[in-house]
């Protein structure tokens, strides 16, 4: 990591994410939203903060070199098998 932020991936753009995860990444110095990935275009499109890499595919942020940590906010039947997809990328 160069940079002094953690750089954050966002995984899910439901309303917990909305208005719990969201804003508390927005508020701490400490960290730097860099990308979201959400299934829905419309929610991606709506929802996913200016100047943030936003894409439908949660493996792209996995994989992303500028990705330092991710947050996985989704319904709890696709948590499991997104957390192992983020483990083993």
């Amino acid at each position: 990591m160069t940079d002094s932020k953690l750089r954050i991936g966002l995984v899910g753009l439901g309303d917990i994410a909305v208005r719990a995860h969201l804003p508390a990444l927005a508020a701490d110095p400490r960290v730097s939203l860099v990308a979201v990935a959400e299934v829905d275009p419309d929610r991606l499109a709506s929802l996913a903060p200016r100047g943030v890499r936003a894409t439908r595919d949660a493996d792209s942020v996995f994989a992303d070199q500028a990705v330092d940590a991710v947050v996985i906010a989704t319904p709890p039947a696709a948590t499991p098998g997104l957390i192992q997809a983020a483990l083993e990328t």
